[in-house]
């Protein structure tokens, strides 16, 4: 059996863009036992989407040392079993000291300023030329397939707060100040939400939301620091998710439920509805794809040119 060694310790949006390039090795390898060499969380995101077997946290890994210590030296007992390493890390310095009877792989996270297509594509191309694999069927799409344990556990958090009705999620944050939505325009959605369509609404928040003030007030219901994994579980019992340009909301946009069964193929329930609202950043790399997402985009670039009027309409046409 193959053994195959996946390096990378990017963003959560980063993470979600580089799943088609994994899963384009794990297609050509189904056999494979692939081992996520990552920061916790995110590792543990991968593993549940079905990108990795095992997973393992880069600051115990072993691989500073590896890259630390001279070319063909003493390496990390994954790294030297490994036949493939994927790496998203390093930018080469990997393959130029244990490169020697492995195949290194390197991938450069993320395209350049005059890149035009999604960053998912850039990823999955650099691994299918090195590897020699064929062009993808259809585009290089992000997908998190979960299976019922991994929604169970968004399932449980939502029950721990009380949420058993439909509901929407809306995720107020992002990486950038830059890239949020007014928080005043988000609460008034909320309520309109309730007021109109009778759904809840459930809020996702974390540290850096509470660091940057884009918190609802406190008689919302809110999911504070949930796991990636909680997240995307969560994600998937939702009816619709609003959010900024996040790694979350490209985590909301990509994630899918994984069912078996012994009569026949795996299928997948239908994918969450998910408006995006976008300002600052290039929509034709950075923005999520597919028939369930409606994209909301500001006339000028900033978030505040985003209309209110706007936004709810994309949310009422998800609404049944």
């Amino acid at each position: 059996m193959p053994s195959i060694a996946i390096l990378h310790t990017g963003a959560v949006g980063d993470l979600v863009q580089a799943l088609p390039a994994m899963a384009a090795v794990r297609e050509t390898h189904p056999s494979a036992s692939v081992t996520f060499v990552g920061r916790g969380e995110r590792a543990r995101l991968a593993r549940a989407a079905g990108a990795a077997d095992a997973c393992l946290d880069l600051e115990t890994s072993g691989l500073w040392r590896a890259l630390a210590g001279e070319p063909g030296g003493p390496c990390p007992a994954w790294l030297a079993e490994a036949d493939l390493v994927l790496d998203f890390l390093t930018k080469g310095i990997l393959a130029e000291r244990h490169g020697d009877g492995r195949r290194v792989v390197t991938v450069d996270p993320l395209p350049p300023d005059d890149w035009a297509r999604p960053a998912a594509a850039f990823a999955a191309e650099q691994v299918r030329a090195a590897l020699g694999l064929p062009a993808a069927a259809e585009a290089d799409r992000p997908a998190i397939p979960l299976d019922e344990g991994a929604v169970e556990t968004g399932r449980k958090a939502l029950a721990a707060r009380g949420i058993s009705q439909r509901f929407v999620l809306i995720h107020p944050g992002s990486g950038s100040v830059r890239k949020n939505w007014p928080m005043d325009r988000f609460e008034a959605l909320a309520r309109r939400i309730r007021r109109d369509t009778g759904r809840a609404v459930a809020w996702l928040t974390g540290p850096a939301e509470a660091e940057r003030g884009t918190v609802p007030a406190d008689a919302e219901t809110v999911l504070r620091d949930l796991s990636l994994v909680e997240v995307a579980g969560v994600g998937t019992l939702a009816e619709t998710y609003v959010g900024n340009d996040s790694g979350i909301t490209q985590v909301a946009a990509a994630v899918r439920v994984r069912n078996s069964s012994a009569a026949g193929p795996e299928t997948r329930r239908a994918t969450v509805p998910v408006v995006a609202l976008f300002g600052p950043t290039d929509t034709q790399v950075w923005a999520p794809r597919g028939k369930h997402v409606r994209l909301v985009r500001s006339p000028d670039g900033t978030m505040d040119a985003i209309d209110a009027e706007t936004v709810w309409q994309a949310v009422r046409g998800t609404l049944s």
